[in-house]
């Protein structure tokens, strides 16, 4: 119960409403207030929960929904779509304004937003570190002082504050994000949260050669051209707005940088950048884009290379530009030509995909177009389920055979943004880890395997754990597998090891044998490892196939 009942704040976060409510009623932690009101952890990291949630809330509180409902962001949510909302909402990196806290000791929910970085209002960068570099969480907020030295949050020191420069442009991402006309001005004209969002992912393809990548544990202060960050540091909005400022010229320059690039980053930015020109809302950046490229392209070169403004004059593509239309990586790619949902043809000395094929599995994957608010996308489901059974070839299999539903909205342009159902997803996943796990032996190679035993280990926040030991390597880093355990709950994993020698376990998943003290670089699956990856699929869909019938 909820003896104590505060007062919800105009411009309050709903998560920073919670840690008020748990510390005020002498909770231990927020997660006996969440399980009261039933709100699913996930959501309530990007400011979210259900209306379900939000009438329980109402019943303890005593406050309407419609002022509890405030406190969310679901008025930003409906507006763009699921991927684009979870870049943009910071989820492990809380930040706040000193002087705000000064006046009202709330979270406000505009500091949940990746683009606000400085306060609107004081004009001061927002922190997110106390003086003694320990990371300032909830419940600091609430409590108003550190957690680790005490020091109080509006005590902290203010420096290096931002020129009048770079304020007025957080004004201007204010007026997208945060005011009611939920508009920015480019280019002389008015556009949105969702067009502006597909503005920044495109254009940071030149900027940092790379899609979008935010890492939520970096602070951006210099987000001029002045100090680039490293392409992985950061997700700039303040760049993209400057690059189109004094159009064309920031923009020539950019394209001018690009060509000093090595060719392969030069591919990725080209791709990811044309996707954007098919939308004729940018027919002016085309036009210069065009001619820049016209322009600079060697004389020697005759060949007509595929581009997204011109991939309909080419019959057949390479594995790269197939990957770059259907939004993945070159590796899935491959992986779907082994599992026979793409076909090789030889053209002259080089073996490529049909242009008609590729497009035929993109328009079979999008689905229906609809709403897809509530659904979740592939994207998501990479981020939410790594390394547990099923990776994008896998699920496109499954859509291919018709076992799992797909949903788009109309302007996908991706196989990651396809949408599917999320209880379907929950289910294929728990029965899919369960046929991986059980797996055993067959594909293992004898010859390196020899006194092996195998064993289920727990993935959790500080390292894969098998009696009582800790194991680790880069790859499981990069591929977020603790930070997936400490947000999502531990699970578990088949592995080999010898008990004579613990200093080192072997993983065993679909991609085969993974020594966990060193990274190995993958080779292109065998045709027995390929088959074994199939019959799993296939027993995965015979289950979920009886599951829908039952």
């Amino acid at each position: 119960m909820l003896l104590i009942r505060p007062k919800p704040q105009v411009g309050e976060s709903m998560i920073g409403y919670l840690y008020r409510l748990t510390e005020e009623n002498g909770y231990p932690s927020v997660s006996q207030v969440k399980h009261l009101i039933q709100a699913d952890k996930r959501e309530l990291e990007r400011n979210l929960i259900n209306k379900e949630s939000i009438s329980k809330l109402g019943e303890y509180t005593g406050y309407n929904e419609i002022e509890l409902g405030n406190l969310t962001s679901h008025d930003l949510h409906v507006l763009i779509h699921g991927h684009q909302y979870n870049q943009l909402f910071l989820r492990q990196r809380v930040q706040y304004c000193p002087l705000c806290i000064l006046e009202i000791p709330v979270h406000q929910k505009s500091w949940c937003i990746s683009a606000n970085n400085i306060c609107p209002i004081h004009h001061i960068w927002l922190q997110s570190e106390c003086v003694c570099g320990q990371r300032i969480d909830q419940q600091s907020i609430t409590r108003g002082h550190c957690l680790s030295c005490n020091t109080s949050l509006q005590l902290i020191s203010i420096s290096d504050e931002p020129d009048r420069h770079l304020i007025n442009l957080q004004n201007e991402l204010c007026r997208l994000f945060i005011s009611s006309s939920r508009s920015i001005t480019v280019l002389n004209q008015e556009i949105g949260v969702a067009q502006f969002l597909s503005l920044v992912k495109h254009s940071l393809s030149l900027l940092h050669d790379t899609p979008s990548f935010i890492h939520e544990g970096v602070k951006i202060k210099d987000l001029t051209s002045k100090g680039k960050h490293h392409k992985k540091c950061c997700l700039s909005y303040f760049e993209v707005v400057e690059m189109y400022r004094e159009f064309p010229n920031r923009f020539i320059r950019v394209l001018e940088e690009q060509k000093s690039k090595t060719p392969s980053a030069q591919t990725i930015a080209k791709y990811s950048f044309e996707k954007l020109l098919l939308n004729p809302t940018w027919y002016r950046i085309k036009q210069v884009y065009s001619t820049f490229m016209n322009a600079t392209k060697p004389k020697w070169n005759v060949r007509a290379t595929p581009s997204m403004l011109n991939i309909s004059s080419h019959n057949y593509l390479s594995k790269t530009a197939a990957g770059h239309l259907l939004g993945v990586g070159i590796e899935t790619v491959k992986k779907m030509i082994q599992m026979g949902i793409l076909h090789e043809k030889v053209i002259g000395f080089e073996k490529k995909l049909a242009l008609d094929e590729i497009q035929h599995l993109l328009i079979k994957c999008k689905g229906n177009q609809i709403n897809c608010t509530g659904r979740i996308s592939l994207r998501d489901i990479v981020q939410m389920y790594p390394k547990k059974g099923l990776d994008v070839a896998g699920i496109i299999f499954l859509v291919v055979d018709g076992v799992l539903q797909t949903a788009s909205e109309i302007s996908c342009d991706s196989l990651m943004n396809i949408t599917f159902d999320r209880s379907e997803i929950d289910y294929c996943y728990e029965v899919s880890f369960l046929s991986l796990s059980l797996r055993g032996e067959n594909n293992m190679k004898d010859a390196r395997l020899e006194g092996f035993q195998m064993r289920l280990a727990s993935v959790t926040g500080q390292g894969i754990v098998l009696n009582g030991n800790v194991y680790s390597n880069i790859q499981m880093v990069k591929n977020q597998w603790f930070e997936a355990a400490e947000k999502n709950g531990e699970w578990f994993i088949p592995v080999l090891y010898k008990p004579e020698n613990p200093d080192y376990l072997l993983l065993y998943d679909m991609d085969g044998v993974e020594v966990a003290s060193a990274v190995d670089a993958h080779e292109d699956m065998d045709k027995a490892t390929i088959n074994a990856y199939l019959d799993t699929i296939n027993d995965l869909k015979d289950r979920i196939m009886k599951m829908k019938d039952s």
